[in-house]
């Protein structure tokens, strides 16, 4: 049974789309735009609730012609955009960001998308930019609520009224309850996963089942309640967008705000409501129409122009892609889309052979991508094993076969030599673990006992940067300085990302190498390395290597940092080794040219950050040297 056609959907369609196009885009004013993707949700859970309803009354119901519409409606656009997807990121990635691909391409063909970047990163991370493929996780979400909701829907429709929807209330408060408790525990599997999700469905169903009942007329017809109503759930719906934060505790609580406006606007926004006709204006019904195609082409148009441009995108090539975005929107919806829906001049049994031709050549292309490293021979005009040298071994062992880097917090012993007295242990976050492997033969050379303690993100292990939901930076903390007064260790090398930029953070700092002093031990501070504006990798693929590549900061940011080193230096057992320049003199020679390679284009760096094991037996050859000296009385 075809459902009435109401013009205010398509045009809270638009607000959606708009939303999250605008947010990709990296527009502050709509850094709450991911709401988009709640908005879309409910309005799903609201018509397919009504679809299977309507055609289960009339007796037409099928799953198979219901999953079969749903194939047809949502497939062919979207393998349209993997297919184009796939050339350009054959031309444009590098080996690693290509093999990433094809592995997020070949869940997006098994409908798991979500459990790829569930497992892979965070939807607000700086990384999830460069990621052309990172906004099929929502339509993987849908596809997983098509297969099980269906089901439910008709086993509660042959109970009485009452038990069906205790049934499905049952179920979203449950899946509401855990969305809250996960969104501070456990906040990737809160984002992208189905279970915490689906109670925004159940609300978009909730919103239906008013729809259809036989009160709803007496609403409809109650100007004051629809006007009134409809223009609170539209102000719920635009505070989502335009206030909320990248940084909230989502979905859990906020998500009930723009769910519950959506749900309010699909009740009482009618076509006679002040809100329905603003809904229902032809540019917004127009957006909303292309609204699933154009959903599909931003991600990729975005990310794959912030591979190619070394610089963030420019106000006018935002813009530009954001048109393109609707405008392939607009090509594919009408061209495309339409091509296998049911009653189309195509013939039934094409629809399969594309979808069984488009299948065959993502799995393909994740084979040979697989086999070929990338496909590394696309770029030989780079020096030999170019990539091979920026890669680094983490996943390194200790002694005993000890794990060293991943978030055990406790030291991990390296290298032991009982009979001698020195024991060092180098300490801090991820660019502590650039050294694992250089550590460990400088120590053995040297014959001296030593271990190393990574903490990710903790910097120098500081109560800072926990979160919520994770204390392993103070836990990690508390530990190292129970060690220094167990007198462990005889030599603490500090590394971190960066310098301290708050007088709270140097402030904490410095009471942390004055309790490693207490200890009667030497502390050495690896001074930050500079940090590079882009990955030199790129930089390199791309032949755009250019001066003024380094991060500047201005010197009065750094005042409080440098005042607190000069402070610490007074002990004669506080020493900073300079990194940074022993960095640069391994490239250029000078900061205005230095990017992260040598004069030769090998490189020093990994990323903008991290160091290969190259750049890292640089820093370790000198700092043998310095120590040296360092160490003479």
């Amino acid at each position: 049974m075809k459902l009435t056609y109401r013009k205010e959907i398509d045009g809270l369609r638009a607000l959606a789309v708009l939303s999250i196009v605008l947010f990709h885009a990296g527009f502050k004013n709509f850094e709450g735009g991911y709401v988009g993707v709640d908005i879309f949700f409910v309005i799903s859970g609201f018509l397919i609730t009504s679809i299977i309803i309507q055609d289960h009354k009339t007796g037409h119901f099928s799953f198979k012609a219901f999953y079969e519409r749903r194939a047809r409606r949502l497939l062919p656009a979207l393998f349209t955009v993997l297919l184009v997807s796939m050339v350009f990121a054959w031309l444009w990635m590098l080996p690693g960001e290509l093999t990433e691909f094809s592995k997020s391409l070949l869940s997006v063909l098994f409908f798991g998308s979500n459990f790829f970047f569930w497992n892979d990163s965070g939807y607000f991370s700086t990384s999830a930019e460069f990621r052309p493929l990172l906004h099929t996780w929502s339509l993987a979400v849908e596809e997983q609520f098509y297969f099980l909701f269906p089901v439910l829907l008709v086993i509660t429709q042959r109970l009485t009224k009452s038990i069906g929807i205790a049934v499905l209330l049952t179920l979203g408060i449950a899946s509401f309850a855990l969305s809250v408790w996960s969104s501070i525990f456990k906040p990737t599997f809160a984002f992208f996963l189905l279970p915490t999700r689906i109670w925004e469905f159940i609300i978009g169903a909730m919103a239906a089942l008013v729809v259809l009942s036989s009160y709803y007329s007496k609403i409809k017809d109650n100007r004051f309640i629809t006007e009134t109503v409809s223009l609170f759930g539209l102000a719920l719906t635009i505070y989502s967008i335009l206030f909320f934060k990248k940084t909230y505790f989502y979905p859990g609580l906020w998500a009930f705000v723009p769910v519950f406006g959506t749900a309010l606007l699909l009740i009482f926004s009618t076509q006679q409501t002040v809100v329905g006709k603003a809904l229902g204006a032809k540019p917004l019904v127009i957006i909303g129409l292309v609204s699933y195609s154009a959903y599909l082409w931003h991600q990729p148009l975005f990310a794959f122009f912030r591979l190619r441009e070394l610089e963030p995108l420019s106000i006018n090539l935002t813009w530009i892609l954001i048109l393109c975005s609707f405008g392939f929107g607009y090509l594919t919806w009408r061209f495309i889309e339409p091509i296998w829906r049911i009653g189309t001049i195509s013939p039934k049994r094409s629809f399969w052979w594309f979808l069984g031709f488009c299948s065959c050549a993502f799995i393909l292309f994740f084979f040979v991508v697989k086999h070929t490293g990338g496909y590394l021979y696309r770029l030989n005009h780079l020096p030999k094993n170019y990539f091979q040298t920026s890669w680094i071994n983490y996943k390194f062992h200790g002694l005993n076969d000890q794990q060293c880097y991943t978030d055990v917090m406790k030291p991990c012993r390296v290298a032991s030599f009982p009979d001698e007295p020195q024991n060092m242990l180098i300490v801090g976050d991820s660019h502590t673990g650039d050294f694992g492997n250089t550590f460990t033969n400088y120590l053995n050379a040297h014959r001296l006992n030593g271990s190393m303690f990574s903490v990710l993100g903790c910097g120098y292990l500081s109560n800072f940067k926990d979160s919520p939901s994770n204390k392993r930076c103070s836990q990690s903390r508390s530990l190292l300085l129970d060690l220094a007064r167990k007198n462990t260790f005889t030599t603490y090398l500090l590394v971190s990302a960066g310098e301290l930029h708050t007088a709270t953070e140097v402030d904490e700092f410095k009471q942390l190498v004055e309790a490693l002093l207490k200890s009667n031990a030497r502390v050495v501070l690896f001074e930050p390395r500079v940090r590079l504006k882009y990955d030199p990798k790129k930089a390199g693929v791309l032949q755009q290597n250019s001066k003024n590549s380094v991060v500047l900061f201005d010197p009065l940011v750094n005042q409080p940092w440098e005042k607190a080193l000069a402070e610490l230096s007074k002990n004669q057992n506080f020493r900073v080794f300079n990194q940074s320049q022993v960095l640069i003199d391994a490239g250029c020679g000078q900061i205005s040219c230095f990017d992260g390679h040598t004069k030769s284009g090998h490189l020093i760096y990994r990323d903008p950050t991290h160091l290969t094991d190259f750049g890292a037996r640089v820093v370790f050859e000198k700092f043998d040297e310095w120590n040296k000296h360092a160490t003479k009385p």
